[in-house]
């Protein structure tokens, strides 16, 4: 089980700062062709592993409905690398494990 905390802040007369604890189950990959990876994450990937190949693509989703991908590289040294990203292609970072 993955669980993170958040602060939030809400407007009134008065700052009030919330601790929030969020808890996120592990997540489960599938299998999927590399063309159904969205262009944004492919040129994530890309730019953060230059001159690396896709390999394989797997998806989850989150439980708020967002999907991560995580795709297997081939560096240009030859090596298995394995990235993660959110669905907008940033890099996806999970929670530490407490």
């Amino acid at each position: 089980m993955l669980i993170g905390t958040a602060s939030l802040a809400y407007a009134s007369n008065e700052a009030v700062k919330q601790e929030v604890t969020v808890t996120q189950t592990e997540l489960t990959f599938s299998a999927i062709e590399i063309e159904e990876v969205p262009q944004v994450v492919l040129d994530a990937a890309v730019k953060e592993y230059e001159g690396s190949a896709v390999t394989a693509a797997h998806v989850a989703k989150k439980e708020d409905g967002k999907a991560v991908y995580k795709l297997m590289l081939k560096d240009v040294e030859g090596e298995n690398v394995t990235a993660l990203y959110n669905e907008d292609g940033s890099k996806f970072v999970p929670a530490p494990k407490e």
